[in-house]
């Protein structure tokens, strides 16, 4: 799928230590909570974002809804894939937002 125009690369960011999460979902920007467990459990919880009006609604909900459903995680190089029920619902890779735009633009997906 392409990016809807007028938007920018989502992302997620965990603060180790501190236990939150933070992140940009390509109009909205969520916060909230994680807990992350032995054998790569992770959940996060208390997910609130911003409520912008976005070209792309149903797909700011989407990856809110993935994300709240969340059970587990795994990470492969620079690839963060999260997982509900043993699907990946959500991947993300390691940069800069601008080294990743560029990376998409040239159809790269994995260094």
């Amino acid at each position: 799928m392409q990016r809807p125009q007028n938007t920018q690369t989502a992302f997620i960011r965990f603060e180790e230590g501190k236990t939150r999460v933070h992140g940009f979902t390509g109009c909205n920007r969520f916060f909230g909570r994680y807990e992350a467990g032995e054998q790569q459990s992770l959940r996060l919880s208390g997910l609130s974002s911003t409520r912008m009006a976005c070209p792309n609604m149903d797909q700011e909900n989407q990856m809110m809804d993935a994300l709240s459903r969340v059970d587990t995680y795994r990470i492969a190089g620079k690839v963060l894939t999260l997982y509900a029920n043993g699907t990946a619902v959500a991947t993300f890779m390691a940069g800069t937002e601008e080294s990743i735009d560029t990376k998409v633009r040239e159809g790269i997906i994995i260094d």
